[in-house]
């Protein structure tokens, strides 16, 4: 049983079978959500903003797993921040 399934069994036990208005499977899919666009924030901290001048290859691929993660996060759903 992987996490995520250990986690839905939970919410699934506990009181009621939705949280607010969500299933506890959309909520788990906003929380994966929320964790990838929280990844992705932390990586692309360190990165200078494009007029601060050419990106050096690392912080082009710094970029390129934001905007993989971003892309996850969507499809995951939930709100965007």
């Amino acid at each position: 049983m992987s996490a995520r399934d250990d986690i839905l069994a939970g919410l699934r036990a506990s009181e009621g079978t939705a949280i607010g208005d969500a299933s506890p499977e959309e909520v788990l899919d906003r929380y994966r959500a929320e964790v990838l666009r929280e990844a992705a924030d932390a990586i692309a901290a360190p990165v200078p903003p494009v007029e601060a001048g050419p990106r050096t290859e690392r912080e082009r691929g710094r970029m390129e797993a934001v905007a993989e993660l971003r892309r996850m996060a969507d499809e995951a759903g939930g709100p965007r921040a």
